[in-house]
């Protein structure tokens, strides 16, 4: 039930999608789990991708990752430029960090998620994108007031929100 899935079934047997995220991951490469160090990073660049869609941030948040708004913009950039130097020179749609709930009082959230440096990150993904000439497809925005969408921990999506997330991520690529 993640999006992609749902995706694949909203774009049909004309493409193929597939699903290299992996959970806790972050952009940077000082991260506590850098994504460009995992063996699905390298899948995803020797997929030959025509289409990316790049969903990444919420774990650049965490307190002991985040240590500065220009680094995120670094190594996103550096994240971002991979995949846009293909041959097959992708089209590349940037997602925002979906909006995040506490599962406890306080701005720091379940695993240590800063919902201020949240908000700092969604910036940067939309600078970003503007500086690219890239379409920014806002998931904050789309699940801001849902956290009824959420697991318990206010951070992942539950099953209802995977749909919802894929119906919103296909009509942003339209």
């Amino acid at each position: 039930y993640s999006y992609p899935s749902v995706l694949q079934g909203l774009l049909g047997d004309d493409y193929q999608v597939d699903n290299f995220g992996l959970n806790s991951r972050t952009a940077q490469d000082t991260g506590d789990k850098p994504y460009r160090k995992e063996s699905e990073y390298r899948r995803s660049l020797a997929f030959r991708p025509n289409i990316v869609i790049l969903k990444m941030g919420t774990n650049d948040t965490k307190t002991f990752n985040w240590s500065a708004g220009e680094a995120f913009e670094s190594a996103y950039k550096a994240l971002l430029e991979d995949y846009l130097a293909l041959d097959t020179k992708p089209t590349v749609y940037l997602c925002t960090p979906a909006a995040a709930y506490p599962s406890a009082k306080g701005d720091v959230y379940a695993y240590s998620i800063q919902n201020s440096k949240l908000a700092e990150a969604r910036d940067i993904v939309k600078k970003v994108g503007a500086e690219y000439g890239l379409t920014v497809i806002d998931t904050a925005a789309f699940t801001e007031g849902h956290d009824d969408w959420y697991a318990w921990d206010g951070i992942h999506p539950n099953k209802e929100a995977a749909g919802k997330m894929a119906h919103f991520i296909y009509e942003g690529m339209k």
